[in-house]
Parts: structure tokens; C-alpha cells; sequence
């Protein structure tokens, strides 16, 4: 019960992946509030799967996992509490939505196919159209083809933990989201140096 930000983490463990972007969002956010995650927050490497199992064996005192692991994760612990949400913390210290998977196109297949970025924009649109709209369904797809247990996704949609935003990188919004994170990325560590800005999309 002590616990209820990151901020309370100092001096604790946190279990998580450090090979994931989920931990460099949550890496760039704890330096943003005078936080260093490795020095002022213990944080011992493990995937989502060990990280839940060292989280449920009272080994490490928190731990980062994504959805739908969440929503399990809440569902067989209910008095277990989220103490930070990457999207929340992001829009904190930025002030707008920020982007967990920048989708990459090989150059040669867009000038092959150049409407290729637009329909693969298109296609995901209608997914996360259909996941809003036919929560139902979306979960008794998931539940039949990734197994996920039933009730699982809709509780991830509905919480507003997991949720599918897709825009195109060359919407002048979009690409400052972008440039941002990797600015931030940069400043961090995680990044040499600024991609040449050729690297995001513009038709």
C-alpha cells in the first residue's frame, strides 16, 4: 500500500524487460521527474512472464508487463493496483499521445506498390474500428485464435490500458509525436544521434 507511483519505487525492485521499448518509455518518463531507472529504482531484467512470476513469488516489488498479461494478471489479483500506465506518464511529460510501435515499410515495396502505406494504414484502422465497436467479438476472436481466456481483451479495451490508435506518420501532429520520442530517445541514451528525417513517411 506504500507504493502507488513510480516515484514510491526508489530504493525497490522493479521487475522488467530491458530489451523492450516498454521499458524505455518508462525509462525516459522516470528521468523526466529527476529518476534513474537502474540507480534510484533497482531493476532486475526479466521478461514479462518472469517478471509476473517474480511480481506473484513477493521476490521484486513491482513489475512491468503489457496487456493482456495486465488484465490476467488483475483478474487473479484483484487487490493488486496499477502504480503506472506508460500512455498516461507519456502524455505527462510531453503533452501528447505517444507512440509504442512506429510500423516500418521497406522503400523498394512502397516504390513497387505506392498506395501500399495507405492500405496498410486502412487495414489497421478497420481492426481497431472493429475491436471498439464489436468488443464482443474482437474477445471471442481472441479467445479462439490466440487462447486468450474469455473476458480477457475486452477487460484490456474497456480499462483503456490496451488501445489501438493508428495514424499516419506523415500528419504534422504524428510526425512531432514521432521526432519527440526520438529526441527523447537520444537524450536518454538509447540513440546515438537523430535519424536522418527521411526515415518517416511523407507520400
Amino acid at each position: 500500500d506504500t507504493i502507488k507511483s513510480l516515484a514510491d519505487m526508489k530504493g525497490k525492485q522493479l521487475a522488467v524487460d530491458m530489451g523492450g521499448s516498454q521499458f524505455q518509455v518508462t525509462k525516459m518518463y522516470a528521468a523526466a521527474k529527476g529518476l534513474d531507472l537502474g540507480r534510484d529504482i533497482i531493476v532486475v531484467n526479466a521478461n514479462f512472464a518472469v517478471a509476473r512470476a517474480l511480481l506473484e513469488a513477493d521476490r521484486v516489488d513491482a513489475a512491468l508487463v503489457i496487456e493482456p498479461l495486465a488484465s490476467i494478471i488483475l483478474k487473479q489479483n484483484p487487490d493488486w493496483k496499477v502504480i503506472f500506465n506508460g500512455a498516461e506518464g507519456w502524455k505527462e511529460i510531453t503533452g501528447q499521445e505517444g507512440w509504442e510501435i512506429v510500423t516500418a515499410m521497406r522503400a523498394d515495396a512502397i516504390a513497387k506498390y505506392p498506395d501500399a502505406p495507405k492500405m496498410l494504414i486502412a487495414a489497421l484502422q478497420d481492426v481497431a474500428q472493429f475491436m471498439k465497436s464489436d468488443t464482443a467479438e474482437a474477445d471471442k476472436i481472441a479467445n479462439e485464435t490466440l487462447k486468450l481466456p474469455p473476458g480477457i481483451l475486452a477487460a484490456a479495451l474497456e480499462s483503456k490500458r490496451l488501445q489501438m490508435v493508428i495514424q499516419p506518420a506523415w500528419d504534422p501532429a504524428v510526425r512531432k509525436s514521432i521526432t519527440d520520442m526520438m529526441e527523447r530517445a537520444v537524450k536518454t541514451g538509447f540513440y546515438e544521434k537523430m535519424p536522418d528525417e527521411k526515415i518517416i513517411y511523407s507520400p
